[in-house]
């Protein structure tokens, strides 16, 4: 019911413009506590109710520009993305290869093969590191640090492209709009400063 009250304040705070998105957020609100004040007299409830959860998932179209935005940047830099993802992929392989031959020798049982021990490169890679499979010789442990920092510029890596795409995308659409205001809007011709 308080829901209910702060939701009728706030409508009565927004005297402008209310937009698609504070309605639907809003109306969610209002008719889901209808909803379940009206579940005493009637036991449809849980079936609108479920209906009206449905509708809630439309909340995201609010996000609707970031999540372009951000399609679009994978579909700009996806052969970056794929080419980083590649070398991480052939630095797991190389890292598990290089741990297999140091390590064996001292933990045959739990370096058996080079398959195993991906199990190492991926944990240390990825900073999870269980400690069911550890390094218990000096180059071992040299070499399970390096994997691990190499593991922060694993996620740095497409973080920074990402991040660029993005960047580059906002900034050519700032151009669009600065370039859209040096016109005139009603005759089209340039306007001199």
């Amino acid at each position: 019911m308080f829901r209910l009250f702060s939701t009728f304040r706030q409508l009565l705070f927004f005297k402008g413009t209310i937009t698609v998105q504070f309605n639907s957020d809003y109306l969610y609100i209002i008719i889901s506590h209808l909803l379940l004040h009206i579940n005493t007299f009637l036991q449809i409830h849980h079936y609108l109710y479920a209906k009206l959860k449905l509708l809630s998932g439309l909340s995201i179209l609010r996000f609707e520009y970031i999540i372009k935005t951000i399609g679009q940047v994978f579909k700009n830099e996806a052969s970056q993305l794929i080419s980083s993802t590649l070398v991480v992929g052939l630095l797991m392989i190389i890292a598990s290869v290089l741990m297999y031959n140091i390590e064996n020798a001292a933990q045959p049982e739990a370096f058996s093969n080079a398959i195993e021990t991906m199990w190492l490169a991926v944990s240390t890679l990825t900073t999870v590191g269980y400690g069911d499979v550890y390094p218990i010789t000096a180059a071992g442990r040299v070499l399970s640090t390096i994997i691990a920092f190499l593991g922060i510029g694993m996620v740095a890596i497409p973080t920074g492209i990402i991040t660029a795409g993005i960047t580059k995308i906002t900034n050519k659409e700032k151009e669009a709009k600065k370039d859209k205001k040096d016109f005139c809007p009603y005759c089209g011709h340039k306007i001199d400063e």
